[in-house]
């Protein structure tokens, strides 16, 4: 993905695997290359790997923490959703959405919770609600709106939007 403004902001998210998306299947090593006005600047890599035991613990402590936080009510829910505490997940990316209205990430997530507890008419709300954050921004092909878009357009299918 290219990002044309704002990367340093934007990578402190992009690479989460992110509940409900095949970002979380994307585990392997990552090669960054960082460019500068068209010109290589530096390169680097990372690994991702599975979560580890012991990380809903972890992200209950900082949300204790930071109650009011929504990228911490992200994490525990997330987490959560992906150990299979749907109630729990639920919960927390309600409260995550509620804290920061106009990030994609809760919506999407709590729309596959929604998902996996068969409750349809919540899962098309909220996909309802992420097409509405999504309308009008820039979706040009390979960077993040874009890959959101057509994360939205498969989970529309899902639930026969």
């Amino acid at each position: 993905m290219t990002w044309p403004s704002d990367a340093t902001r934007r990578c402190s998210r992009v690479f989460v695997p992110t509940l409900g998306t095949v970002a979380e299947t994307w585990l392997g090593t990552w090669r960054v290359t960082i460019s500068l006005n068209g010109r290589q600047v530096g390169e680097g890599s990372f690994e991702l790997i599975p979560a580890r035991e012991g990380a809903l613990a972890e992200y209950q402590r900082q949300l204790a923490a930071s109650p009011n936080s929504a990228v911490a009510n992200f994490r525990v829910g997330a987490t959560a959703a992906i150990a299979g505490q749907l109630e729990l997940a639920e919960r927390h990316l309600r409260e995550a959405s509620r804290l920061s209205p106009t990030w994609w990430v809760p919506p999407m997530a709590l729309a596959r919770v929604y998902l996996r507890q068969r409750k349809l008419e919540e899962a098309r709300e909220r996909l309802a609600f992420l097409r509405g954050l999504l309308l009008g921004l820039r979706d040009e092909p390979e960077t993040r709106v874009a890959f959101y878009k057509s994360m939205l357009d498969d989970l529309l299918k899902e639930v026969g939007e």
